[in-house]
């Protein structure tokens, strides 16, 4: 069966479908499902369900519709969102600098402050404002700076000259030094010549909320308990005897969901598990067990999508049925 760009499809192994917006590759593609998160799925495991390719006598044509091409003179629409990227001056070298840009591709002005915490304390960096359509430098970090910092935010205010001012934002990065030192983390975009590490920024990113539906002492009370968390130890195994059972579940993780969308909520569940397999990844013959629950099957495939990529010297396999069920996957260091 050919998958085109742009078919509406429908899984075969669980609920749920999209739209396909990438070929990666033969025999994958990358599925935008209904809350706009890419998913990367076996061409095997979808159904067209609607498709631009007309059909005749049963097949498919072989003629693709052209897209239509806009002018090279019309001006790039914006995408109306805000990003962070890092940008390394030896892309994937261990010891290179990186510089941190803040990218607005919104059409109003953005206000910012930018803070960072290290061990210790946490240190303002910078403030000031950043145009529609720029790309701000704010900072250039060292490797072994990269290597002190735990996270780094953004309080950030838009305006504009009519209309009703929108509520604050702020944004939290957490800072996992490794992946500065991977070329795989910098890829492609529109807005530099060179490959770079591109986070959006939402109002509800990892323990962002939007303020205005809290009452002030209700925000400072979920804050609170979000940093008490934080600052607990990411769980490490002592022993390849010892099993690590990290449940992923929201709930689990999360006192409140106060602001989060579902793709919120699947991007915080999936950040856990990086956490987990980065601290945890070089305990050879040690093993965890992830709990993440059947669901609609999303975070399950994105899972073992990332193990048979990005920790490919990993072994997985389904955890014990008698003990967990369905939901649980086992991964073997």
């Amino acid at each position: 069966m050919e998958v085109r760009i742009g078919d509406k499809v429908r899984f075969l192994t669980q609920t749920g479908g999209g739209k396909v917006v990438k070929i990666i590759d033969p025999k994958t593609v990358m599925v935008l499902d209904e809350d706009e998160f890419e998913i990367p799925t076996a061409v095997t495991n979808l159904v067209v369900i609607e498709s631009d390719f007309s059909t005749e006598g049963g097949s498919i044509k072989s003629t693709v519709v052209a897209p239509k091409r806009v002018q090279e003179s019309a001006v790039k629409k914006s995408t109306g969102k805000l990003y962070f990227a890092f940008l390394s001056k030896q892309t994937g070298n261990d010891g290179a600098d990186v510089d941190v840009y803040l990218v607005n591709d919104t059409e109003e002005v953005v206000f910012y402050t930018f803070y960072e915490q290290n061990q210790k304390e946490v240190l303002g960096v910078g403030a000031g404002n950043c145009n529609v359509g720029e790309k701000m430098f704010v900072k250039t970090y060292s490797s072994s700076e990269i290597s002190e910092i735990k996270n780094i935010s953004l309080h950030l205010i838009s305006y504009k000259l009519k209309g009703e001012p929108k509520m604050p934002i702020v944004f939290k990065f957490n800072v996992h030094p490794v992946k500065f030192f991977k070329s795989s983390s910098y890829k492609k975009n529109e807005f530099f010549d060179v490959s770079a590490m591109i986070h959006e920024i939402s109002a509800s990113s990892d323990l962002s909320y939007k303020l205005h539906e809290l009452t002030h002492s209700e925000e400072k009370k979920i804050i609170a308990q979000k940093e008490k968390g934080r600052r607990n130890e990411i769980p490490v195994i002592k022993t390849k005897d010892e099993v690590l059972e990290i449940d992923l579940h929201i709930n689990k993780l999360l006192d409140s969901v106060v602001g989060l969308s579902n793709r919120d909520i699947l991007t915080y569940q999936l950040d856990k598990f990086t956490e987990i397999m980065e601290a945890n990844q070089y305990k050879k013959g040690s093993r965890v067990v992830f709990i993440h629950g059947i669901g609609n099957g999303t975070l399950k495939q994105k899972i073992l999508w990332d193990l048979d990529h990005k920790y490919k010297k990993c072994k997985h396999q389904d955890a014990s049925y008698q003990k967990y069920g369905p939901g649980a996957t086992l991964v073997i260091f």
